[in-house]
Order: structure tokens, then C-alpha cells, then sequence
């Protein structure tokens, strides 16, 4: 049997990650209650909850400087909470090692900067840092994630002079 990314998994794997698929399927990906947050006396979030629903967008708005990122950096464990919890999958996430929690979440911010000399391939590669041991190099399941995908390999993309990567020349990325 194979799973979602076309990896062969026993029978036994796969029926297990079928029983825990039906054990989450009608609890949220992740559950913020009663969050409470203060740069010192300026209180940014006070009684903030929410459940994210897995397989759904979910999309956050509101006005420049209303806690927004501030929100973000606690779901990530960049910022601790004064009061309240977040919950990943049923876990508070102050339980989680920052590795154990890198491997379930990740968030990309609106305004990133990368290298210049950088390719998508590589930029794309530090997102499996924590599924790696100290100092191990690139597996083949590294290998798929990374450049399975979409077209995404050495070779398809490039940089242009604005920082902008787009499909090489002649290439296309998978997508219809």
C-alpha cells in the first residue's frame, strides 16, 4: 500500500494512520483558548480563542498593530502566553520540544528575505531540518519532498534581478 506521497507503507502502517486520521477528523488542527498576551503594561490579546480545522483555510485579519504576528509568534512558541493555551492535534504545545513542534507547524511570514545565491531547491530543503538527526545529510525521502513536487528541482527555477524566482526559461513547474 502507499500513502500520500507514493511512499510504500505495510498494511499495518497504513491502517494505523487511518485509525488516527478518523480519531482527528471531527477535532481541530490546532485550538487557541483563552489567550491572553501583554508587552509589558500594553495588553495586545485579551481572551482570544479559535479552532483551525485540518484540510480548511483559515485566514486572520485585522488592522495594522491589532496582535496579529504577535498571535503568530505564540502559535510558534516564539512568545509565551500570560494566560491561556494552544493546542496542536490535542497537545499544548508548551509540552512540545521546538523540534517536535517544527515538524507539525511552520509559518511563513509575509516579508522574508533569502540569500542571493540561493536556489528554490535549497531554500525548500531547510523546511526538512527537522525530520534530520545532527549532521545528517540528505536522505531519499528528502530527496522526494524537496524536488517531487510540482516541478520544484535543479534546474526549473531561477532568479531574476528583482529577487523574484520564476520558472526557468523553457521550463514549466507542474502546475495547470
Amino acid at each position: 500500500m502507499e500513502d500520500k506521497r507514493g511512499i510504500s507503507v505495510p498494511v499495518e502502517e497504513a491502517e494505523r494512520r487511518d485509525d488516527k486520521k478518523r480519531k482527528w477528523a471531527d477535532k481541530p488542527a490546532m485550538e487557541v483558548r483563552d489567550l491572553h498576551f501583554a508587552y509589558g503594561r500594553n495588553q495586545v490579546l485579551q481572551g482570544v480563542s479559535f479552532k483551525i480545522r485540518e484540510g480548511r483555510i483559515t485566514t486572520i485579519m485585522g488592522a495594522n498593530g491589532c496582535g496579529k504576528s504577535t498571535l503568530f509568534s505564540l502559535m510558534t512558541k516564539n512568545l509565551y502566553p500570560k494566560k491561556g493555551n494552544i493546542f496542536l492535534k490535542g497537545k499544548n504545545i508548551q509540552n512540545l520540544s521546538l523540534k517536535e513542534l517544527a515538524r507539525k507547524a511552520a509559518v511563513v511570514w509575509q516579508y522574508n528575505t533569502a540569500a542571493e545565491d540561493i536556489t528554490v531547491e535549497e531554500l525548500v530543503a531547510f523546511g526538512r531540518t527537522p525530520h534530520k538527526r545532527m549532521m545528517q545529510g540528505e536522505s531519499e525521502e528528502d530527496a522526494r519532498m524537496i524536488g517531487g513536487r510540482g516541478g520544484i528541482g535543479p534546474g526549473t527555477c531561477h532568479k531574476d534581478k528583482s529577487g523574484w524566482t520564476w520558472p526557468a526559461p523553457g521550463r514549466h513547474t507542474g502546475y495547470r
